[in-house]
């Protein structure tokens, strides 16, 4: 084998290292926004569709009960994300489903109900 092919192979293979290296750490750099991201769409439809099953609404210790065991992420990749305060969670999502129109509160009685607007319905 001639030397130029081998320095020329040994540089392909330095730059490939390379890209993949970069590649993966981009990766690595946005996968927990990814993550949060997904979280919050998988806690605002299971918080949808406990709503929509219940037509008198749901107070928020329900709802953060209905979310408690909800984890996002790949089994692959080793990066898993979950609900640690289930509470904390329920609140700052329903804020943000309060404030687009999505969910309405309703403080009728000792504790608020939360019922899905009825364009949701």
């Amino acid at each position: 084998m001639p030397i130029e092919g081998f320095i020329m192979g040994t540089l392909g293979f330095a730059a490939m290292g390379a890209i993949l290296y970069v590649w993966g750490y981009r990766k690595s750099r946005s996968t927990p926004r990814r993550l949060h991201a997904q979280m919050g769409q998988a806690i605002e439809a299971r918080i949808q569709a406990l709503l929509a099953s219940q037509i008198h609404g749901a107070t928020l210790k329900e709802i953060a009960k209905s979310i408690g065991d909800l984890s996002v992420g790949g089994q692959l990749q080793g990066y898993k994300l979950q609900v640690e305060d289930a509470r904390a969670a329920t609140d700052a999502v329903l804020r943000q489903m309060i404030s687009r129109g999505l969910v309405v509160k309703h403080d009728q009685g000792k504790t608020p109900k939360y019922l899905l607007t009825t364009i949701e319905r």
